[in-house]
């Protein structure tokens, strides 16, 4: 299986994999979040980007969700690398830095391939 042709149900048991292994009860639904046409899924504190198409819009979506939205806290966002350019794990990786202290939160990036 090649990264660069992965099919919805392939990201699906990927992401499967990655939530047991991060703890999340394989029963636990995750949440699907709308970053500006990008969707990310969520649950139990980690955000999790899979698909193509993060963009720097996908990016300012996010930073405003974490800010305004109460009942969003991601403790940890892992992108599955293959699917971000590096130039948007770059991105997403300094403004997290950056994020973190301006606001004194504690947000992991992970990248994982």
């Amino acid at each position: 299986m090649r990264a660069n042709i992965l099919i919805e149900d392939d990201i699906k048991a990927l992401l499967t994999t990655w939530k047991t292994y991060d703890g999340i009860a394989l029963t636990q639904e995750l949440e699907s979040i709308d970053l500006s046409g990008y969707t990310a899924y969520y649950g139990n504190g980690r955000l999790y980007l899979m698909h193509k198409g993060f963009t720097t819009d996908s990016l300012k979506a996010l930073l405003e969700k974490i800010d305004t939205d109460k009942h969003f806290e991601p403790k940890s966002i892992i992108a599955f690398g293959y699917h971000l350019e590096s130039k948007s794990l770059r991105e997403i990786s300094e403004n997290v830095k950056t994020y973190n202290n301006k606001k004194k939160s504690d947000i992991d990036f992970i990248t994982r391939y």
